[in-house]
């Protein structure tokens, strides 16, 4: 067989999660080097607009794979390898910084995996569940919150009858990411360090939920209930639509993106409103008047529900906040990081340090892990 071939049959082994590690290394190493030749051959004009159709076409080509159960190891791991495969083309600085040979990312210890599917439900009566470790979602059933295939968590409330609001409590800590099915219907995937906050039944005349962190919604459609997300400093109000709120408790921003349908943000701090049409995102800043919109990158919003990073001109703080939240670690800077912003793409399901050597290969920085610390040079 050719070299050609010989690459060829490996790229197309890869793309089907077949290859070794050793293999997979050598592709994203090879593309990663491509892509940094070309870099430096076209304007940042050309370059952005390269990443977008490239982006377009791996996104189209993802979405086209059937939607399989994730506890099915093999079949999951060539889905990831297939999110993976955008970091053939991922990770460009803005300013097309040299790449490196290799990584320089020193590891004292053990390398850290990638976030996973675990939470805490908190029930009525104040029991704390932990849940089933990679199971695919829990289910508002009636009395009962139960796994995908059925199987009841804790006791079904006694009395369903009750005119009384039964609340639980759905908690993902860092590195983890869980998805609810609610009572009416409704899909909500919670992101890692957060927490929803809902009724067992949603009784009267509208459907409540409480977000701390950040969650995607996937809204069913009641128009005599409107359901409405309180979240720091906003009230979001729907009927049905699709969107992403990221309202974490150490960010000062809450942000509302809107993919589908139509949404009334409020704002706690001024008491005005806007309602957003799909492709528009919501800023309200805590503590000042006014609510800011501007357009919404749909690949950016839904990037870590689909399992990858998207850093759009992100600059470095906002990166590692993301990093300290799914592999659970702390970040500590040597120095105060410089205005450097970063554009690409990396796959959640991939250890630390390939995340971390990614950003080494196109900025001039260094990362170090020891234990669940992360130190930042430059």
């Amino acid at each position: 067989m050719s070299k050609n071939h010989h690459a060829e049959d490996i790229i197309a082994r890869y793309r089907r999660g077949e290859c070794s590690p050793e293999e997979t290394a050598w592709v994203e190493s090879w593309h990663l080097m491509e892509l940094s030749k070309q870099s430096n051959a076209i304007s940042t004009e050309n370059l952005e607009e390269t990443q977008h159709m490239l982006l377009q076409s791996i996104l189209r080509e993802k979405t086209s794979t059937p939607v399989v159960s994730r506890r099915l190891v093999k079949v999951w791991w060539a889905a990831a390898v297939l999110i993976t495969s955008i970091f053939l083309f991922s990770v460009v600085y803005w300013n097309r910084l040299p790449v490196t040979e290799e990584s320089t990312v020193e590891v004292m210890a053990m390398d850290i995996s990638p976030g996973s599917k675990k939470a805490t439900l908190t029930v009525d009566d104040g029991t704390v569940v932990e849940l089933e470790e990679g199971a695919d979602l829990v289910a508002v059933k009636g009395s009962a919150i139960t796994y995908a295939d059925g199987s009841v968590i804790g006791e079904p409330v006694a009395d369903e009858s009750s005119a009384v609001l039964r609340y639980n409590t759905l908690v993902t800590p860092n590195g983890g990411e869980y998805q609810i099915v609610l009572g009416d219907g409704t899909k909500v995937w919670l992101n890692a360090a957060s927490s929803l906050r809902f009724p067992q039944r949603f009784l009267g005349h509208e459907r409540e939920v409480e977000l701390v962190g950040e969650a995607y919604f996937e809204v069913a459609s009641d128009k005599s209930k409107p359901f409405k997300v309180k979240s720091k400093g906003q009230i979001l109000e729907v009927l049905g639509t699709h969107f992403n709120v990221t309202a974490y408790g150490e960010e000062r921003s809450v942000r509302t993106a809107l993919l589908e349908g139509a949404v009334k943000v409020s704002s706690e701090y001024s008491k005005e409103h806007v309602v957003l049409r799909p492709g528009q995102q919501s800023i309200i800043q805590a503590g000042e008047k006014g609510i800011t919109v501007n357009k919404a990158d749909k690949e950016s919003v839904l990037a870590w529900q689909k399992g990858y990073f998207l850093f759009d001109d992100a600059d470095l703080e906002s990166i590692m906040k993301q990093v300290e939240r799914w592999y659970d670690v702390e970040v500590i800077y040597a120095s105060k990081p410089t205005g450097k912003t970063f554009l690409g793409m990396v796959s959640r399901s991939r250890n630390i340090s390939a995340v971390l050597s990614a950003l080494e290969k196109v900025g001039n920085i260094r990362f170090k892990i020891d234990g669940k610390k992360i130190t930042v040079f430059g």
